[in-house]
């Protein structure tokens, strides 16, 4: 498969994905300097005036379990090198990226892990239909015909597989249903929480990227949420330039691809994984330069702010006030008639997954209090509870036993939420 690469990835090519890359990166940053002066006079107008800052989020994150395992226990792993299954130890440290050790001697021994996984913005996928149907649409032209042999053989009826749009792809399977249902739980705690990797605490850096994000693809006329916001910045921002790389290099690599469907998919999987890795390099060095940057800046900038702090207020609030002056009568017309007939709908879409979401969580909890005072009787009375309290109170941390509460509310999705509002 080195072949593949050298073949099409040679040193022109990856000249030319570096230049490129560098050209979205560029034009992104622009916005980023300038929303970073934005988020940094916002964080000291609330400081100064005493407000604090706005909540963005409904519930506060669990603050993580320092050096704690969430799970631990053995997977078998595709291993692609040499197209072959090998039983891994596998564990979720508290900063839940997927850890694999050879096996758990080689844990106990300290050795350095086989793979260290960040699943920010994968997928799992529960079958091989399932996966070699993304395959197939990620690359047209290429799905295979009944009675070839897939892309991908798994040992046992379940599989579970991490996919990404552009990054490698894992593969595991388990020997039983049950272990299935077990490990997809856990992987699925693993993404929910990698998908939200920019610090909370981070009160100008964090608003700064992630309005430049929208503004950026804003002035590509991308509009609305975007599901590949997840991981830390540099993911992000890795995500955000395949967006427009990857189907310049479909085009022109897909018809060059030699071979049965099954390995042209093979191929393209290791080129968007390869071109992947070079973009996430390119984007971590020209981040943390421009960070630097504006970090070293930041004195200046402050002492500006706090100078000129009533003028700049005073502009904006005029300026505010004209742009709400032409607005507001077209946006009220429209929130009138575009908007609020659906209100009632939406609202009763939330609710019921919400409450329901809620019922279960106190249905967890309440068995798991029952549970604890029989334990407690039964063993022995009051040396016991200590132990019991603590596991209760790392119960929102244990995977399995939180499924139930998130299936609850896979419901809360709203799909179709742009087409119900008549808005373009």
């Amino acid at each position: 498969m080195g072949d593949v690469l050298s073949t099409h990835l040679d040193d022109a090519r990856r000249q030319h994905i570096a230049e490129r890359t560098g050209k979205i990166l560029t034009e992104f940053l622009r916005f980023y300097e300038d929303q970073y002066g934005v988020a940094l006079f916002n964080s000291m107008r609330h400081e100064i005036e005493g407000t604090g800052l706005p909540q963005a989020q409904l519930l506060w994150r669990k603050v993580p379990l320092d050096e704690r395992i969430i799970f631990s226990g053995n997977l078998f792993q595709y291993q692609e090198d040499n197209k072959k299954w090998r039983n891994r130890f596998s564990l979720v440290p508290h900063n839940y990226g997927l850890v694999l050790y050879e096996n758990k001697v080689a844990y106990e021994r300290q050795v350095p892990p086989r793979a260290i996984i960040n699943s920010a913005g994968y997928k799992i996928l529960t079958s091989v239909d399932q996966y070699l149907e993304l395959v197939g649409n990620s690359l047209p032209g290429t799905s295979s015909k009944s009675g070839t042999a897939p892309i991908l053989k798994c040992p046992t009826q379940f599989p579970l597989i991490l996919w990404h749009p552009s990054a490698r792809h894992y593969y595991f399977c388990m020997m039983t249903e049950a272990e299935q249902d077990k490990w997809q739980a856990v992987l699925q705690d693993c993404i929910r929480h990698c998908n939200n990797g920019i610090p909370e605490d981070s009160k100008v850096e964090g608003p700064a990227f992630t309005d430049a994000i929208r503004m950026y693809r804003q002035s590509k006329e991308l509009y609305g949420t975007w599901e590949m916001l997840c991981g830390n910045e540099v993911q992000i921002l890795s995500n955000l330039v395949m967006e427009e790389l990857g189907p310049e290099l479909k085009a022109e690599l897909a018809p060059r691809l030699k071979g049965k469907p099954q390995e042209r998919q093979r191929q393209w999987i290791q080129i968007s994984d390869a071109v992947y890795r070079m973009v996430y390099e390119q984007a971590k060095a020209r981040f943390e330069a421009v960070l630097a940057k504006l970090q070293l800046a930041r004195p200046a900038m402050e002492a500006t702010i706090r100078t000129d702090m009533d003028q700049i207020i005073t502009s904006k609030e005029h300026l505010a006030s004209k742009i709400r002056a032409f607005i507001l009568p077209k946006a009220e017309v429209c929130v009138r008639n575009h908007v609020q007939p659906y209100i009632p709908s939406i609202l009763e879409a939330l609710m019921v997954p919400t409450s329901q979401g809620f019922t279960e969580v106190r249905d967890v909890f309440f068995k798991e209090v029952t549970d604890m005072n029989l334990n407690v009787i039964n063993e022995g009375g009051a040396d016991k509870l200590g132990e019991y309290m603590e596991k209760l109170s790392q119960l929102a941390y244990h995977p399995l036993k939180m499924q139930s509460c998130y299936e609850k509310m896979e419901p809360l999705r709203l799909d179709g939420l742009q087409q119900r509002f008549d808005v373009s």
